[in-house]
């Protein structure tokens, strides 16, 4: 873990958390018929969903920042 970041060690213990109750909620779903288990993502691809979304939630967040700051030095 990061020594001048202690919350980062904790990300991905969050990240790992999530995929696998997406995963376990998919799993509810199939079991009672509302989606066809055939057809369920893998651990894998909700991971990749969950990376996906964090990249561009921090992308736009850098951006709004970066308006911000400019806005407030200009």
């Amino acid at each position: 873990m990061n020594s001048s970041c202690p919350k980062s060690g904790h990300f991905r213990e969050i990240q790992d958390s999530t995929k696998k109750e997406m995963h376990e909620e998919l799993l509810r779903f199939a079991h009672s018929g509302e989606i066809d288990k055939d057809h369920m993502p893998k651990v894998d691809i909700i991971q990749n969903w969950i990376g996906q979304y964090s990249r561009e939630f921090n992308q736009k967040g850098t951006v709004i920042e970066l308006e911000a700051f400019k806005a407030m030095s200009s």
